[in-house]
């Protein structure tokens, strides 16, 4: 295991049926940033036809409204990212969703932001 206990624990299986403009948050090693999802790509054929093959993510933009990120004590506002932000894939996986190519992992339901003051 790798990265904040936290952000593994939230990971978990997916809990939720994910929808095009559904809150989210990624979990990098320690920290996390909220996105939304932007396109759901489906299995085309073969036993999995129709089940989610690939979460499109495009990262939100965020405002500190309180506290401050050096301390971690920072509360957040979020908003859409623009339209022309690129987009992360995530891929289904036995213990949640993690990204195509890396561990980032998604929590889908929610958006949150923690940017460890640590590293």
């Amino acid at each position: 295991m790798s990265g904040s206990i936290i952000n593994r624990i939230i990971e978990g299986p997916a809990k939720q049926q994910p929808e095009v403009g559904m809150g989210v948050t990624v979990t990098m090693y320690s920290d996390r940033n909220a996105g939304t999802i932007t396109e759901l790509v489906p299995y085309k054929k073969g036993a999995k036809a129709g089940q989610i093959r690939i979460i499109r993510v495009r990262m939100d933009d965020f405002t500190v409204v309180s506290g401050s990120e050096a301390d971690g004590s920072a509360r957040y506002e979020f908003a859409p990212g623009p339209g022309d932000r690129h987009t992360v894939d995530f891929l289904p996986t036995k213990r949640g969703w993690r990204r195509k190519g890396g561990g980032d992992g998604l929590v889908l339901g929610s958006r949150d932001r923690y940017y460890d003051p640590h590293f």
